[in-house]
């Protein structure tokens, strides 16, 4: 990989699955652009335990595709920062982006793919994620089929979630924090799931299973699924369109600003590996056909 400058023709915000996606695809048409984020890929994926519905991989564990992903990518030159983004300012014909160290970058096109930030975790949430704690039933149910589960639901999405796992665990395990009574509550979830109310303080590991911690008791589970809103991308990029706490795109990644394209977790669920490197193709396509039409009104002014 090359030295860092300060002006490229894409910013690929983010280093998951879907980032790398998109840099391969920004590389693969020739473009100039740097990834930001760690060096160690996505911790989310690093974590998981089990992928098993990866086409052409698997069974096997996260941390192993994680290392494939980053091995595809970093054998091409291009410049990776290893940094975080602060804020991305829109600016006239170009993006600002400022990094967390406090150095500035310039771009004619970003490309956001950073993954759901999760707002205020479960103590032992971090520890156990992908061990038994998920954020998508859609995406993780079959993996404890016919078992006892916990989702602790912030939202409406986690009402639909729980009537979804319903479908498919033995039991679940509904702690309330939507601030809805428990009687509203009981009108839209499934008649056999248990509702519970309570903050919960945190997760442990009893033998095989996972515990989440109240006050006054402590509820063992195969698994704990937590669904609640993502911290809202527009406070890193003021004025980008969010949508059920999601960014809001087109079918080719494009944001209502202009330039500015995103992908994989989020903009929304499933959040899955697959869906996240299709989007990512797409948007790294994207961007390198905007920045070719850019060149070409420069070029034919």
């Amino acid at each position: 990989m090359k030295d860092m400058k300060e002006k490229y023709d894409i910013l690929v915000i983010g280093t998951g699955p879907a980032a790398l996606s998109a840099a391969l695809n920004c590389h693969s048409r020739d473009k100039d652009f740097a990834l930001i984020g760690p060096n160690d890929g996505s911790k989310k994926l690093k974590m998981t335990k089990l992928v098993e519905n990866y086409l052409g991989y698997g069974p096997g564990n996260g941390e192993d595709l994680n290392e494939a992903f980053l091995s595809s990518i970093k054998k091409f030159n291009f410049d990776h920062i290893d940094d975080l983004v602060n804020t991305v300012y829109t600016m006239p014909g170009n993006f600002m982006v400022e990094l967390k160290s406090g150095s500035y970058l310039e771009a004619k096109s970003i490309i956001l793919a950073t993954g759901v930030a999760q707002a205020k975790k479960i103590k032992g949430e971090d520890q156990y994620l992908g061990q038994g704690v998920s954020y998508c039933a859609t995406c993780d149910a079959n993996l404890y089929k016919n078992q006892e589960v916990i989702l602790v639901g912030y939202n409406q999405e986690a009402i639909e979630e729980a009537n979804f796992l319903n479908t498919t665990c033995s039991k679940v395990n509904f702690v309330n924090q939507t601030g809805r009574d428990s009687a509203h509550l009981a009108n839209v979830l499934d008649e056999s799931i248990e509702i519970l109310e309570g903050k919960p303080l945190s997760i442990t590991k009893i033998d095989e299973n996972l515990a989440l911690r109240f006050a006054d008791r402590l509820i063992e589970s195969s698994a704990i699924f937590i669904v609640r809103d993502a911290k809202a991308m527009d406070q890193m990029v003021p004025g980008l369109d969010i949508e059920k706490g999601h960014v809001k795109v087109d079918d080719q990644g494009r944001t209502n600003i202009e330039g500015l394209f995103a992908c994989g977790d989020l903009v929304g669920q499933p959040y899955q590996i697959a869906k996240a490197v299709g989007e990512g193709n797409i948007a790294g396509l994207s961007a390198a056909k905007y920045i070719e039409v850019l060149k070409w009104k420069e070029k034919n002014k």
